[in-house]
């Protein structure tokens, strides 16, 4: 958390009951290269992936 007008802060950290700090890691959905649709251009898939198409296929899936 940081105050109004400030560029430095301190980071907020999920805690137990007990205020020992928990390691969850990312949610599962908020990583990769999004949902499981399909591409039919680079520009269609996440940052870092690209849209990876079989043969001559029109479509493909987004890969890293």
């Amino acid at each position: 958390m940081k105050g109004q007008y400030h560029s430095v802060g301190t980071c907020a950290q999920k805690v137990n009951a007990y205020g020992v700090p928990t390691n969850a890691g990312p949610d599962p959905a908020s990583v990769g290269p999004g949902d499981d649709t399909n591409c039919a251009f680079d520009t269609d898939c996440s940052l870092g992936f690209r849209c990876a198409k079989v043969g001559g296929a029109m479509r493909g899936h987004c890969m890293k």
